[in-house]
């Protein structure tokens, strides 16, 4: 069953936050992904989808800081998946949510383990 991302959100969000902003792009644009992530405990930044307006209506729109905070952690997200892509040759995409979730984990321990050794690497003398 092909679906869009915006459910997977909510599913994905099970543990409670602690006033961290959390970012999305407009993938997950919803006002349950909002109301979701805010009884959640976190701040949500998610971009807005581009929707047809009448002339008088204002396209919603992130504030400029939140789309500062935005673009600087999207560079991170992307730059770990971007890696893993080219390091892994991970291009699988999983219909199902639980492995899709198993593979994001997979890749993320992996991702930290190899940042966690290098930087233990850098300091410890030789």
């Amino acid at each position: 069953e092909r679906r869009n991302d915006s459910p997977v959100l909510r599913e994905q969000l099970d543990f409670q936050g602690n006033g961290e902003d959390l970012f999305a792009d407009a993938g997950y644009d919803g006002k349950a992904n909002r109301q979701h992530a805010k009884q959640h405990g976190f701040n949500p930044i998610i971009k807005y989808k581009k929707r047809e307006q009448t002339k008088w209506e204002k396209p919603k729109q992130l504030t400029q800081e939140e789309t500062k905070k935005y673009k600087r952690h999207r560079g991170l997200i992307e730059t770990v998946f971007g890696g893993a892509e080219i390091e892994y040759g991970n291009t699988t995409c999983f219909r199902l949510h639980s492995q899709r979730y198993k593979d994001n984990k997979l890749l993320s321990l992996v991702h930290n383990i190899k940042t966690y050794l290098r930087l233990l690497m850098e300091v410890m003398p030789t």
